[in-house]
């Protein structure tokens, strides 16, 4: 009888990272269905449950406080009972190793043994350089929208939080960008690749077959990511709770279908002057910038949304988020 792979073994090598609503779900979905990636549905473990292992992996306390810092949806995704298991003989584990086997003893991941592991969640996206330290052969994909379609969907769809103008969340746009482009130049250097959506739907097989090659995956598994029609191991939801079980092809479709704008041609304006350097970067015309006063007022929001960012940032390292 075969003996089943040791899962402390396995290790995070793949993380799918962007902005909202820029398509990170969709290639989630086509990359899991590549026979050798494994990317759990999103969940909020890598933020909470390293938090609750600020200090390491030391104790069944410690599984216990992870735990209970899930959301219910999210524990689901997970196996306590096979992770307390396979934890108990290894610890103390730093939390770059213990999340790791919380991902590897998951029901998806035993299901395929032998695949690599990943994770995706968009709003993890900020800890890009404190993973690309923790897992040194880790790579990153970027998956990247024009900043207005990413803002419009993510109003179209109720799903801007606190972010009550357009503008404020173009400017989160903007921060992605600008960390994600000095985590390519630092820790995640030559381990971060960038896609685009509008590429990866114009030609699917193309881009998918360029990104199998630049993350390590054996390009002959396009045909299984596009042909793809499992439903996942636990149903992924979006953030208002829509389940994502679609055929790989199907979802290259809808998503590019033309959906409502709620965006008028100022707020379009406005998010170009505050996007312009990121969105010439990346390979998208920025319009021309407003009249002086209104770049004015847009320089003052982005000072302040700056500020109440930093002091965020500090008040989750005090809480031991990543």
């Amino acid at each position: 009888m075969e003996t089943p792979p040791d899962p402390s073994l396995r290790e995070l090598s793949v993380f799918v990272v962007g902005y909202p609503r820029s398509g990170t779900t969709l290639l989630r979905r086509l990359l899991t269905a590549h026979p050798d990636l494994c990317i759990l549905p999103e969940t909020l473990a890598l933020r909470r449950v390293s938090a609750a292992w600020r200090r390491g992996l030391r104790s069944e306390g410690d599984i216990a406080r992870a735990f209970a810092a899930l959301p219910e949806r999210d524990r689901g995704v997970f196996d306590r009972a096979a992770f307390a298991a396979a934890a108990g003989p290894r610890m103390p584990m730093d939390r770059a190793a213990a999340l790791s086997l919380l991902y590897a003893t998951a029901p998806m991941a035993r299901d395929r043994p032998s695949a690599r592991l990943g994770h995706k969640f968009p709003a993890d996206t900020p800890a890009v350089p404190i993973l690309a330290r923790w897992y040194p052969r880790a790579r990153f994909v970027h998956i990247h929208r024009h900043p207005a379609e990413a803002v419009g969907s993510l109003f179209a769809h109720g799903l801007q939080g606190r972010a009550k103008r357009p503008e404020i969340a173009a400017w989160h746009w903007r921060h992605y960008m600008r960390l994600l482009a000095r985590a390519e130049a630092g820790p995640a250097a030559g381990r971060l690749h960038v896609l685009s959506l509008p590429a990866l739907l114009a030609a699917p097989e193309a881009e998918l077959t360029r990104l199998c090659v630049a993350i390590g995956l054996d390009p002959g598994g396009v045909a299984a990511m596009l042909a793809d029609d499992r439903p996942d191991h636990a149903t992924e939801r979006s953030e208002a709770g829509r389940p994502h079980m679609l055929r790989s092809r199907r979802a290259l479709g809808e998503a590019g279908e033309a959906a409502p704008d709620p965006l008028g041609p100022g707020a379009r304006r406005r998010i170009a002057t505050l996007c312009a350097p990121e969105m010439r970067r990346l390979g998208y015309r920025a319009d021309d910038p407003g009249p002086a006063v209104e770049r004015m007022a847009l320089a003052g929001l982005s000072l302040g949304l700056g500020a109440a960012f930093a002091a965020l940032r500090a008040r989750r390292r005090l809480r031991g988020e990543v």
